[in-house]
C-alpha cells in the first residue's frame, strides 16, 4: 500500500510537470509585446451560428501592446494593462476592468476571446 501512493503521486506530479509542455511547446512562446494587426473576427448573434470571418483590410484595428504596459488600439491610447496567465487584464479609463482572455499566442499569430454574452474574439498577426 505504501508502494502503491507513492507510485501514484510520483505519476501525479509527472503529469502536472508535463501539462504545461503540452499546452505551449517551447518553440511557440512569444512575447505579446509589439504591433499585431486583426486578420480575422468572430461575432455570434447568439445562437451559436457564428464563424470566423475576414477582417475587412480597410477596417482591420491593430493592437500594440508595450513593454511599460499600455494599450494602444489603432494608434491612440487605450488603456493600461497586465497580464495574469492567459488573461489580459485593462485598466479601461472611465470603466471597470475588462478581460481579455488569450487562446494562442506564438509568434506570428495571436488569437484573443473578447467578454461577450456570445462567443466573440479576434486573430491578428504581428505587424513589422
Amino acid at each position: 500500500m505504501k508502494y502503491a501512493w507513492m507510485i501514484l503521486t510520483g505519476l501525479a506530479l509527472m503529469g502536472a510537470g508535463c501539462e504545461d509542455k503540452l499546452t505551449q511547446p517551447e518553440a511557440e512562446r512569444t512575447s505579446l509585446v509589439g504591433r499585431w494587426k486583426q486578420t480575422e473576427y468572430l461575432a455570434d448573434p447568439g445562437d451559436g451560428s457564428g464563424k470566423w470571418q475576414a477582417s475587412p483590410e480597410n477596417a482591420a484595428e491593430t493592437l500594440e501592446f508595450t513593454a511599460d504596459g499600455r494599450l494602444r488600439r489603432d494608434g491612440t491610447d487605450f488603456s493600461r494593462y497586465r497580464l495574469s496567465g492567459d488573461t489580459i487584464i485593462l485598466d479601461i479609463q472611465q470603466r471597470r476592468a475588462s478581460r481579455w482572455y488569450i487562446v494562442s499566442l506564438s509568434a506570428n499569430r495571436l488569437e484573443i476571446r473578447f467578454p461577450c454574452i456570445e462567443p466573440c474574439g479576434g486573430r491578428y498577426v504581428p505587424v513589422k
